[in-house]
């Protein structure tokens, strides 16, 4: 999904961060719940799996 905002809506970026032992079932949720789209991931890093929207 994507949008162009009007300028006179001010418009924040936030970033959440919690741990999860689902992460299919949170990529599910983001992606097609709410509609967000992945913009990068990885796996395997120091023992951390990542995914962000």
């Amino acid at each position: 999904m994507e949008n162009q905002w009007s300028k006179a809506m001010n418009v924040a970026q936030i970033r959440v961060a919690r741990p999860t032992n689902q992460l299919k079932v949170i990529e599910h949720f983001y992606c097609k719940g709410i509609c967000l789209m992945k913009v990068g991931s990885f796996r395997a890093h120091n023992g951390y799996n990542h995914w962000a929207s």
